[in-house]
């Protein structure tokens, strides 16, 4: 008869092959799930392509198409036609508002050159103005020094008619010549 004691290492060793068993099995499976998701292969397999999809780098209704279902076709053949009339529309559309914009842009250069003419004749009115301002000081400043001459040549000459030294006449004169002086500084 077997004792207790005896079993007790009996019943560890199962329970301990048993797990050992469960996680190899676990193990293996994981393996296997691993394998088969990066690795599959099949003995049975097709491969389905009912629809294949073209996409065109411009759309457009077409006009022709040059093939027909399950067509073998290479490399570089003609699928389809797509109306050109809208591209050409559109082509037509932009030269029009491209010929436009170059007539503002025309339009607008001659405004500018216009404005700078304008610019110029206006610089060259003030440089005539300062010019005249300054003529017109210097004439001024040549008056008042001929005013000044013909004032001092009167008040020179007026004791001299009392000694007789000059005569009335000169001294009129220089009168006359003082006045015109002042009148054309003053008036």
């Amino acid at each position: 008869m077997e004792t207790t004691s005896n079993r007790r290492p009996l019943r560890l060793l199962g329970r301990g092959i048993s797990i050992a068993i469960v996680a190899a099995a676990m193990v293996l499976g994981l393996a296997a799930l691993y394998h088969a998701n990066y690795y599959p292969r099949t003995e049975d397999a097709e491969v389905f392509a009912n629809y294949i999809g073209i996409a065109p780098q411009v759309d457009g209704p077409l006009v022709r198409l040059n093939v027909k279902d399950n067509q073998f076709v290479r490399k570089g053949e003609l699928l389809y036609e797509i109306d050109e009339r809208p591209y050409e529309y559109t082509l037509e559309t932009s030269l029009s508002e491209q010929t436009a914009l170059e007539g503002q842009i025309s339009d607008e250069r001659r405004k500018i050159a216009a404005l700078v003419s304008a610019v110029s004749v206006a610089q060259a009115n003030i440089h005539s103005v300062e010019a005249g301002v300054i003529s017109a000081e210097r004439g001024v400043n040549r008056a008042r020094a001929e005013w000044n001459y013909a004032n001092s040549n009167l008040q020179r000459l007026e004791p001299l008619l009392k000694k007789q030294f000059v005569t009335a006449d000169q001294v009129e004169r220089a009168r006359t010549s003082a006045d015109a002086q002042e009148q054309a500084i003053y008036h």
